[in-house]
Order: C-alpha cells, then sequence, then structure tokens
C-alpha cells in the first residue's frame, strides 16, 4: 500500500503479481484499457510516438471520468517506481529468463552479467 507520511493516510493499494513486476502505473494504464477506457481509438495507421500520445491521453480522459488520481499525482508513486527498479536490477529479467539465456553466447551473458552488477552498485551507492 501507500502511505502518505504528511497526512498519516494510505493513499492507495498496490497489488504487487511476483511474475510480473512491473511499474505501478502501468497497472493503472493496462485497467483503462481493458475496461473500455481507450475504446474508439484507431491508432493503426500512426507512428509509435503518436501512437503513445492518443493511448496517454485516452487514459487520462478515462482516469478523470471515472473520478481516479493520475498515477503522476498518487504520492510515492515514484518511490514505488524506484522500488521496481531495484528488483529488476537485483534480478534482471535479461539474466532470468531461460528463453532470453538460450539465444545469448557466453560473452554476451558475462557482458550482461557485468552490466547488470554496475547498475546495482550505482543504484546501491546512490541510496546510501
Amino acid at each position: 500500500m501507500l502511505f502518505d507520511a504528511d497526512s498519516k493516510k494510505i493513499t492507495g493499494p498496490v497489488d504487487f503479481d511476483l511474475a510480473s513486476i512491473s511499474h505501478p502505473a502501468e497497472d493503472l494504464l493496462a485497467e483503462a484499457v481493458l475496461t473500455g477506457g481507450c475504446d474508439g481509438v484507431d491508432v493503426t495507421s500512426l507512428s509509435d510516438e503518436r501512437e503513445a500520445l492518443l493511448t496517454a491521453r485516452a487514459f487520462d480522459m478515462a482516469a478523470r471520468n471515472r473520478g481516479l488520481l493520475r498515477p503522476s499525482n498518487v504520492p510515492d508513486v515514484c518511490a514505488m517506481g524506484m522500488l521496481v527498479q531495484l528488483l529488476e536490477q537485483l534480478a534482471p529479467s535479461k539474466l532470468t529468463r531461460e528463453r532470453f539465456l538460450k539465444r545469448k553466447t557466453a560473452d554476451e551473458i558475462a557482458v550482461a552479467r557485468q552490466s547488470a552488477r554496475e547498475a546495482l552498485e550505482k543504484t546501491l551507492a546512490e541510496l546510501m
């Protein structure tokens, strides 16, 4: 759950499905799409950037219409994003998925491990 230290109130639940750890805002966007919040938007002929913009606008409109807080307005959502980033660095998806590892050479895996280690060390140093 998200807890606002200033108001001493719970500001929202956070559901962590350990099979798929992602930024909390991604769940909100997926929910908007699954509940029809983005109906009527034809993005088949649009560039990726325009598609992303239209999806974001549709999500924003659906959230406003339903009285939801936008992810950027949820206190501590950035802290949750940092937690997700730390979890990804502790167990990088590129190094924990067998299908990915089967396609890589031993040298490529070693480079990925070193890169992951450096990223984790940097993050941990920033937390201190």
